[in-house]
């Protein structure tokens, strides 16, 4: 069986001549084997792009080798919606809560104001549940 060989361009310019870097595909029998190589100095690097030998130092530039970075993927984040208006709570409302609450945690202290808070929101918790159980027994 004769042996194949393939080569494209990979669009990547040698960093030790500035030659054009190909992609090599050389397949013998049932064995398929791929590789980088500049055709001007001979470097040649293994499929995920790690340096396996420099080539003819002869062509080499006069600039240090610098290795390209890996191509990096990362993943895709949203931020969270924080849309405000939807809430029914005008934009000079939520000024307002966060000035006083901001004067509170200065003025009292963090510790304090958490401890302050706990009882005027267990009562405006247990009564928000009462108010919807109610509305869903029609008791009102």
């Amino acid at each position: 069986m004769a042996d194949q060989v393939q080569s494209k361009d990979t669009g990547r310019d040698c960093p030790y001549c500035g030659g054009v870097i190909y992609r090599v595909e050389n397949e013998t029998g049932n064995v398929k084997t791929a590789f980088h190589n500049c055709k001007v100095c001979g470097a040649r690097w293994s499929d995920s792009w790690s340096l396996t030998s420099p080539g003819n130092s002869k062509y080499a530039r006069k600039q240090s080798y610098r290795e390209e970075p890996a191509e990096r993927s990362f993943p895709t984040f949203s931020w969270p919606s924080f849309d405000l208006s939807t809430s029914g709570i005008p934009s000079w409302g939520w000024i307002m809560i966060v000035i006083v609450g901001a004067y509170f945690l200065i003025r009292i202290g963090v510790a304090s104001f958490i401890n302050f808070l706990i009882a005027p929101l267990m009562v405006i918790i247990l009564g928000y549940i009462v108010y919807r159980i109610g509305k869903e027994q029609r008791w009102w």
